[in-house]
């Protein structure tokens, strides 16, 4: 997957909207790149979404955490940072699967931020579809982690950097 920019952010909305079934909203206020709702069109978690030839920077991390202040949240709302890594290095999924240094992971963890790569988001929606998460899960997921959500096989963890 070599998707960058808009793209990408349409793409990851496509996989929200039409492969969890959430609800989007996609305006971008030059806040963040979109919202996701729940049953009452309420927004529940914002969305950040980039792609790097290399891998998560305290930026990024920092980059969510403004956009969920200038949207008028507090720091206990959620945010999801969504990341597509080594997009022109990786020749294949395995040099992709690449860790997320722990310092990093720290600085998530303490600005309330959940980072997610492409490569974990793709496992997550595969385990949906085949019924080894349901949506409700998932939605959890989002509003209650920090740190990395990061997809194994057929299962994920929490790594909160400790």
């Amino acid at each position: 997957m070599a998707l960058t920019g808009d793209n990408l952010v349409d793409r990851v909305i496509q996989a929200f909207e039409e492969g969890f079934g959430i609800a989007v909203d996609g305006k971008d206020e030059l806040r963040e790149d979109f919202k996701l709702l729940n049953s009452a069109s309420e927004p529940f978690c914002l969305c950040e979404v980039k792609g790097t030839n290399k891998g998560i920077k305290r930026e990024y991390i920092n980059q969510a955490d403004s956009h969920r202040e200038r949207s008028g949240f507090d720091s206990g709302f959620p945010a999801l940072l969504l990341m597509n890594t080594h997009i022109k290095n990786a020749r294949s999924l395995i040099e992709k699967d690449q860790e997320i240094a722990n310092e990093q992971i720290k600085h998530a963890v303490n600005m309330n931020v959940l980072i997610m790569r492409t490569i974990d988001f793709i496992g997550l929606l595969r385990m949906f579809l085949m019924g080894k998460l349901n949506r409700k899960e998932f939605e959890i997921l989002l509003c209650e982690s920090k740190g990395w959500l990061r997809v194994e096989e057929q299962d994920y963890r929490i790594i909160d950097g400790s």
